[in-house]
């Protein structure tokens, strides 16, 4: 399953804005899908806003509706449901529709107010409601009637399409495309042998273990690591252009700062570092999780997810953070930064990333 946070700042006008925003916040299209959209009220402005979103596989429709209800908060009053599969007749489309109706909140009540399907979510393309309000209902309520059926509108021109085209980049063709980004890739990183593995992880026990006798000497060879991913080249966090044949910075210097990423009271120091500066920080950190294993893959992840909420990319924050999860499943990192956002605390992630790190490096290093 893919789950997203909130859309930060975005106004959606019609039925066919909230699909067409689908790509977008997911930072994919999604296909043969299940998508439950929460529906929240704000409580100062009594405005309707866009909760997190959560995308599942067909077959996996019920587990869909059980941790939407689940993990949805105070604020939300509502879901809505879209099926999307290019074969509305398929055993799996029928057995999708079933389980969305059937699902019941705490209460006892329909969990979803409405449901729609669409064969896939792109320009042009029609949708049609499978259940929900009937057109007589809709009247009374004040729903245009492109509640029962309507085109989607330019997916390109939704608000939630900016940060992607920012980087030149558009939503990538599926859940797959988009972790296979940041798979091992000896075109665009360095393959890092066995022997070369083992020696930077040597190489960070030692730092720590001289935290107290050698302290300047520590902080120096952090130093070293923040001031890599300052300098480093500068390239588009997603898209075609963020990977590149050549090396964001020199091989010893990525080196370094995998070092520091293999230990946790080393690698947190570094997170003012990826706020202040997350583009070149996040080529550094996105070559490392390519030819890195471990937990020095798994922290590089995490930290490349915090550049990616810092440039409102919090989608592909995400699916690094669930990349960071599969290679270690108990990473508790990445699993805190995760449940940040599943609860739209943007705000908050990037706030407790800078304090924590600001409060170390100057507590343990008097900076």
């Amino acid at each position: 399953m893919t789950q997203t946070p909130h859309i930060p700042h975005a106004t959606l006008f019609t039925l066919g804005d909230v699909f067409a925003s689908i790509p977008g916040l997911l930072g994919y299209y999604p296909q043969e899908s299940t998508i439950l959209l929460a529906l929240e009220r704000d409580a100062d402005t009594g405005a309707i806003l866009l909760g997190p979103v959560l995308r599942a596989d067909l077959p996996q429709t019920a587990e869909a509706a059980v941790f939407a209800l689940e993990h949805c908060t105070a604020d939300t009053f509502g879901f809505l449901g879209l099926v999307v599969s290019r074969i509305p007749t398929s055993e799996l489309v029928a057995e999708a529709i079933d389980e969305l109706s059937a699902a019941r909140d705490l209460d006892g009540l329909p969990l979803l107010d409405a449901c729609w399907h669409l064969s896939e979510i792109a320009t042009g393309t029609p949708y049609t409601m499978l259940f929900g309000p009937t057109p007589a209902e809709l009247h009374s309520a004040g729903l245009p009637r492109d509640w029962v059926s309507g085109i989607v509108p330019s997916v390109m021109a939704q608000p939630t399409m900016g940060p992607l085209l920012a980087q030149g980049a558009l939503p990538e063709l599926s859940r797959e495309h988009t972790r296979a980004f940041f798979d091992h890739d000896p075109a665009v990183a360095p393959r890092i042998t066995t022997r070369e593995l083992a020696d930077v992880y040597r190489r960070g026990y030692r730092l720590v273990d001289k935290l107290d006798s050698e302290p300047i000497m520590v902080k120096a060879a952090v130093e070293r690591a923040r001031e890599t991913l300052r300098a480093a080249s500068a390239r588009p966090l997603v898209g075609e252009g963020a990977k590149q044949a050549h090396l964001p910075a020199p091989r010893e210097d990525l080196e370094h700062v995998a070092v520091i990423l293999s230990r946790s009271p080393l690698r947190d120091c570094l997170f003012s570092v990826v706020l202040e500066a997350p583009l070149p920080a996040a080529a550094v950190l996105a070559t490392i999780a390519r030819s890195y294993e471990g937990v020095i893959r798994a922290n590089a992840l995490s930290l490349w997810a915090v550049a990616a909420v810092r440039m409102r990319l919090s989608s592909w924050a995400c699916a690094a953070l669930a990349c960071a999860q599969e290679e270690i499943e108990e990473h508790s990192l990445s699993a805190i930064l995760a449940q940040l956002l599943m609860c739209g605390e943007h705000d908050t992630l990037l706030a407790t990333a800078a304090e924590s790190s600001n409060t170390l490096w100057k507590e343990g290093f008097g900076a």
